[in-house]
């Protein structure tokens, strides 16, 4: 599962949307900023679910201390990988309740993510492929 990082999600994320501003359209722009936003929504509230013992407990220990966003300052990049299924099949059709279009974007986006966090050597191989295919 998700290791403790040098680069942590949140770092991944940032340099993802200023990589992406500086090719799409300011509409285009927004609806990335919007799915990483909903995606980093769910990864610190969900994301600790999938945490080993001794991780919950570096994760808890940093959430107690008032750091709601603990999930996504702590964790590296393959924590995405390894909730995405949570994402896609249930945060997003049951607690956002996305109309098609923003689940055809959101797929967009995370294909577009994750093949830049492999170009950036933050995922490998496998979980791109496993990405892919869930976004799909």
């Amino acid at each position: 599962m998700s290791a403790i990082s040098k680069v942590t999600i949140e770092d991944a994320l940032i340099k993802f949307l200023q990589f992406k501003h500086k090719s799409l359209t300011p509409y285009t722009f927004s609806l990335y900023e919007e799915v990483v936003g909903l995606l980093t929504q769910y990864l610190n509230g969900y994301g600790a679910d999938k945490l080993t013992k001794s991780q919950n407990q570096f994760f808890q220990a940093a959430y107690k201390a008032g750091d709601e966003g603990a999930f996504c300052h702590l964790f590296s990049p393959i924590a995405i990988i390894d909730n995405l299924g949570g994402f896609l099949n249930y945060f997003m059709i049951r607690k956002v309740n996305a109309d098609q279009e923003l689940l055809e974007t959101t797929g967009i986006v995370i294909q577009d993510l994750t093949k830049w966090l492999y170009e950036k050597e933050l995922i490998d191989n496998q979980a791109l492929d496993i990405a892919l295919e869930m976004s799909q």
